[in-house]
C-alpha cells in the first residue's frame, strides 16, 4: 500500500509502497528495450548514411563521431534513468500526481512520456545527421540566393532539423525538475547520478548539436557553390556551343569545284519567275 508524505518543499511525494507490481516490471522492460532499438535505429542509419556517401572517408567519419558519441552516452543515462525512477519512485521521492494510476498502474505517466521521447529523439536524430551527407547535385540552387527549386532555403532546412533536435534535448533537461520536489543531499548517489547525468548529458548533446548544425550548414555551403559552378560552366558551355553553330550557320555559300556542286550553309531562297 502507497503511503504518501511532504517534501521539503512543500509537495506531495511518495515515501513508500508495496511489492512491485508485474505491469511495473512490463514497463521497465519495455523502458530498457526501446532504448537499445533507439540506440540500434540510430547506429544502423548512420552505417547506412556513411557508406551511401560520397564522404566515405576518415574525414567524414569524425566529424560526426562525436556528436553521435554525445547522443548515444545521453540516450544511455536517460534509459536508465526512466528505468530506475520507475522501478524506485520511492528513492526519487516520486509526486504524488506522477505516481498515481490513472489508466493502467502507477508511474504509467512517467512510462508513457518516454516512449515518444525516445522514438522522437532516434528519428530526428537520423534526419539531422542526414543533412551532413547532403549531396550537391541534388540541389537545384538558385544562384542569387542558393534557394532551392520549391522556395525553401537549404539552410532553413537545417536550421529546422537543428530545432527539432533542441526540442528533443530541452525535454530530457526537464529531469532537472527532481530537485524541485528534494534538493541534491536528500537523495543517494546513483539517484543523483541518474537525474544530474541526464541533464548535464543534454546539456552537452545540445551543445554538440549546434556544433554539428554549423557543420552541416557550412557543408550544404560548399555544396551549393559548388554546384553553382558546375551550372555556370554548363551554361557557358552551351553559349559556346550555341555560338559555334550560329556561325557556321551564317557562312557564305562554298562551291567545290571538285564535285561540280554548290554548299550552301544557310538555305537558298527560291528563284521567282
Amino acid at each position: 500500500m502507497a503511503e504518501f508524505g511532504i517534501s521539503t518543499f512543500y509537495e506531495p511525494i511518495l515515501i513508500s509502497e508495496g511489492p512491485l507490481p508485474p505491469i511495473r516490471v512490463a514497463f521497465i522492460t519495455l523502458t530498457i528495450l526501446f532504448g537499445i532499438i533507439a540506440a540500434f535505429h540510430v547506429s544502423y542509419h548512420l552505417y547506412l548514411l556513411f557508406r551511401q556517401s560520397t564522404k566515405w572517408t576518415k574525414t567524414g567519419i569524425w566529424p560526426v563521431l562525436p556528436f553521435f558519441s554525445a547522443y548515444l552516452c545521453h540516450l544511455i543515462i536517460h534509459t536508465a534513468h526512466f528505468a530506475d525512477n520507475i522501478a524506485r519512485p520511492v528513492e526519487y521521492f516520486e509526486p504524488k500526481w506522477l505516481y498515481q494510476r490513472y489508466i493502467l498502474s502507477t508511474m504509467e505517466i512517467t512510462f508513457f512520456f518516454n516512449i515518444p521521447m525516445t522514438l522522437y529523439g532516434a528519428v530526428r536524430m537520423v534526419k539531422f545527421l542526414g543533412g551532413y551527407f547532403l549531396e550537391g547535385e541534388t540541389l537545384h540552387v538558385d544562384l542569387s540566393n542558393q534557394m532551392e527549386t520549391n522556395g525553401n532555403s537549404m539552410n532553413s532546412k537545417l536550421r529546422q532539423m537543428r530545432d527539432k533536435m533542441y526540442l528533443y534535448s530541452s525535454m530530457s533537461i526537464l529531469t532537472l525538475m527532481h530537485y524541485v520536489v528534494e534538493p541534491p543531499q536528500s537523495y543517494t548517489f546513483p539517484v543523483n547520478f541518474t537525474i544530474a547525468g541526464e541533464g548535464i548529458s543534454a546539456l552537452i548533446l545540445a551543445l554538440m548539436i549546434t556544433r554539428f548544425s554549423r557543420m552541416c550548414i557550412d557543408h550544404a555551403e560548399d555544396q551549393a557553390i559548388e554546384f553553382s559552378r558546375l551550372i555556370l560552366h554548363s551554361q557557358s558551355v552551351n553559349d559556346t556551343n550555341n555560338e559555334e553553330y550560329l556561325h557556321e550557320r551564317t557562312q557564305p555559300i562554298e562551291t567545290s569545284a571538285r564535285v561540280g556542286q554548290v554548299r550552301c550553309r544557310t538555305p537558298l531562297p527560291k528563284e521567282t519567275d
